[in-house]
């Protein structure tokens, strides 16, 4: 009597399936035949001059990811069908379809950005019909998982392509001269000449950027080094000088842009500032950080407001008589390179944003007292109190 029962329910989810399955023939053979239709004659391919090979890359990407989409959903329709012992005799019909045009995927590619969109509304045209709860949350973990694989390439691409870091030349200036400065220290004799291992404690000290552990144990530095040196002495000028090289004849030109990476990370992120601040001789710096600050195509930020930050986030009254700021990056050891800051006029001096190699902005001030500049006696030092460490959402 059971069986009996179920009958009806499996021919009804049968003659659902076999709609479905309709619905996807007739979408895909009206897509292809709009395909065929904006082929040029003779078989010329499209002019792709206008865009760049990483976006190409990207759409190749995502169109790859497409085909894999569609061919898990026709499989998963059988699967479904299989568990219910129906009979779908399409099913292999849609699978040949999406395998033939998965194919000509490489063909493709080099025609035209017309084509790239039209097989792009593939997936959504079929994710956008009416599916069972089961595939549907298959379909959306298999998005999720191909969207993340996309982002991690796309990370990697942006990890090792020399033209991502030419446009960062400033940034990669600027910590190179911190490494030259530090790396000069070190040099007693003045030779431009340190240890090996001098060097990589130094970059140890550094925070890079993809690097939990020491240096010594990254592949593609232990290459750069290779370069320079047989022995355990190392001309840090010469490196420091092909970090900021992007000519042709730079040699392991991912091993050097995925250093690069390490030394600078990815770019700004806009949104957030972390404000540093000292008074006279701390040692360390109180740190605050601002959340939801409008920070787009925004270098510097009024003086006035730095401070009000400030008075506002701590216990004590903020003074001072003389204000500088750093202009080297905080995540390189060393001098911070302090300028004077106009404090007769706050309203209208600024400061300069900072860019630390996370992609955050910052800025590191130094309030100077009277006390302080007169005979080094300063403000106290702060007391070790979580309250002094501010969030502002």
């Amino acid at each position: 009597m059971a069986e009996q029962g179920k009958a009806p329910d499996n021919q009804k989810d049968l003659e659902h399936l076999k709609q479905r399955q309709d619905a996807v023939l007739n979408k895909i053979g009206s897509l292809q035949s709009r395909l065929n239709k904006i082929q040029r004659e003779r078989n010329v391919p499209y002019d792709v001059s206008n865009i760049s090979s990483q976006q190409f890359k990207q759409i190749k990407i995502k169109q790859a990811a497409i085909f894999e989409r569609l061919l898990n959903i026709a499989g998963q329709i059988d699967k479904v069908a299989t568990k219910q012992n129906l009979d779908l005799p399409a099913t292999n019909e849609v699978s040949s379809i999406i395998e033939t045009m998965s194919n000509d995927l490489e063909k493709r590619q080099k025609r035209s950005l017309t084509q790239l969109k039209v097989l792009s509304g593939i997936a959504n045209s079929i994710q956008s019909m009416q599916l069972t709860p089961q595939i549907e949350a298959l379909i959306n973990n298999v998005d999720d998982t191909t969207d993340k694989k996309e982002d991690m390439n796309i990370e990697e691409d942006e990890k090792t392509t020399t033209n991502t870091f030419k446009s960062r030349t400033y940034d990669l200036e600027l910590v190179s001269e911190c490494l030259r400065i530090q790396c000069q220290r070190m040099d007693n004799d003045e030779t431009g000449k340190i240890t090996k291992e001098q060097l990589i404690t130094l970059l140890d000290k550094v925070s890079l950027v993809g690097i939990d552990g020491s240096v010594k144990d990254e592949t593609h530095i232990n290459k750069i080094f290779d370069t320079l040196t047989a022995d355990t002495i190392i001309e840090y000028n010469k490196l420091l000088d092909l970090v900021l090289d992007f000519s042709d004849n730079n040699q392991l030109e991912t091993e050097w842009n995925t250093f690069r990476y390490n030394l600078i990370g990815k770019g700004r992120v806009d949104g957030t500032l972390r404000i540093y601040y000292r008074y006279d001789a701390w040692p360390e710096p109180v740190q605050i950080v601002i959340k939801d600050i409008d920070t787009k195509d925004k270098n510097k930020l009024g003086l006035k407001d730095v401070l009000e930050y400030i008075q506002n986030n701590t216990k004590d009254i903020v003074e001072y008589k003389e204000l500088r700021c750093a202009l080297n990056p905080t995540f390189v050891p060393g001098k911070r390179g302090w300028e004077a800051l106009n404090h007769e006029d706050i309203d209208n001096e600024k400061v300069s944003f900072l860019l630390n190699n996370d992609g955050t902005l910052e800025i590191d001030i130094w309030l100077r007292t009277k006390d302080f500049i007169a005979n080094n006696q300063g403000r106290a030092l702060p007391e070790e109190n979580e309250d002094d460490l501010v969030d502002i959402d």
